[in-house]
């Protein structure tokens, strides 16, 4: 009898103040989620693909594997070198008058070459789910303007994450998770922002605006060629608003 294979899995969850069929339409259906997740989606049904891209810098374009309405989405793949099928998978719960929401990615392996893989997925969908929150509890049935580019600097992982809060006038030695603070962006002048993920060296999240109605994401990542790489990803429910413009041209003086 051979031994089962080892691998690992990591789980993000909040409670949304969104009833449950609000937040299943938010995960299944392509519009809403192009509103908090990718620049395209299209929708997930039985038997289907669960389909969002971020243009060319990348997609999930997986299987639908569960669909149970109001309760569970599964969708996964093989990715290469893993031992078993790779799968994400979204419980839904009432939770009063809430819903609880679940998401757990499994199929990592256990050796050290799946560490930054295992990293980066958990602190991804730990954005995404505060990106779906964020949407539903604020601005449910408004469209979004969705900006994303990757950020190749030859500084070191430390040093880039306070190049970018620099960038955006911020001092990432007085941010404090969920406090407010004032930035400068050149080109749109003072920036309010409250940090809602504030991970150092790697992971920062700002909420934007006096009527935080926008959302920063910056991952990095120590580049194999050295230096440091980061995926830049700006949301924004005030479509006129140049804020995300000023903070992209800021952001990419940065790189080489």
């Amino acid at each position: 009898m051979t031994d089962p294979i080892q691998t690992r899995s990591n789980e993000n969850q909040l409670v949304i103040n969104a009833s449950l069929q609000e937040v299943w339409d938010a995960i299944t259906k392509g519009e809403l989620l192009r509103r908090w997740f990718g620049n395209d989606a299209k929708d997930a049904t039985e038997g289907g693909r669960f389909f969002v891209s971020w243009h060319e810098h990348g997609a999930i374009d997986s299987p639908v594997t569960v669909f149970e309405p109001l309760k569970h989405l599964q969708f996964g793949d093989m990715m290469p070198g893993s031992p078993v099928p790779f799968a994400t998978d979204i419980y839904l719960e009432a939770h009063g008058g809430a819903t609880l929401v679940r998401i757990v990615a499994s199929g990592f392996g256990t050796d050290s070459k799946w560490d930054s893989e295992f990293d980066a997925i958990t602190k991804g969908w730990g954005y995404f789910i505060r990106n779906l929150r964020f949407y539903l509890e604020h601005f449910k049935g408004k469209s979004c303007r969705t900006s994303g580019f990757p950020l190749r600097t030859n500084l070191p992982r430390a040093d880039a994450f306070a190049a970018y809060a620099k960038a955006l006038g911020l001092d990432p030695a007085k941010l404090t998770l969920g406090e407010p603070s004032t930035g400068k962006v050149e080109g749109l002048g003072k920036l309010e922002v409250r940090p809602d993920v504030f991970i150092p060296p790697g992971h920062l999240g700002l909420i934007l605006g006096e009527k935080q109605d926008a959302l920063l994401r910056i991952e990095s990542f120590e580049s194999g060629k050295g230096g440091t790489w980061a995926y830049v990803m700006g949301l924004d429910w005030d479509e006129a608003n140049p804020r995300l413009d000023a903070i992209d041209k800021a952001l990419k003086k940065l790189a080489p």
